[in-house]
């Protein structure tokens, strides 16, 4: 069980993964590198300690990062018949809403993912 202000600090850690997700985009996926190591490290954190809401906001983080890693691999290939550039920019806000919907859900202690209703 985590004590209150771990708790606060890794939350505090999960805004900031969020944060280099989302001004990743601006900086060529510079800060979006420093985003998932963060998240991986602190993911291992989080379920070493039990707290399996962070980390499955950790988890959110990585798979943004990973996928979109993906798909700017997908759009260079791409970019040589045009349509590239047009997947790029789907790409960025793709990035951005989820950085976005994963920090709005941390915020209101809700976990990354909805849980399908049985």
């Amino acid at each position: 069980m985590l004590n209150k202000s771990t708790k606060e600090t890794d939350t505090f850690t999960a805004q900031l993964a969020y944060l280099l997700m989302l001004f990743g985009c601006a900086s060529l996926g510079i800060l979006s590198v420093a985003s998932v190591i963060l998240a991986h490290i602190k993911r291992k954190e989080a379920i070493a300690a039990g707290d399996t809401f962070l980390a499955d906001h950790f988890r959110y983080i990585q798979r943004t990062f990973w996928f979109g890693l993906g798909f700017a691999c997908i759009n260079t290939m791409l970019a040589p018949f045009g349509i590239g550039v047009i997947t790029g920019a789907m790409t960025i806000i793709w990035v951005v809403y989820r950085s976005i919907y994963g920090l709005l859900r941390l915020h209101d202690d809700k976990p990354a993912y909805e849980k399908a209703a049985a």
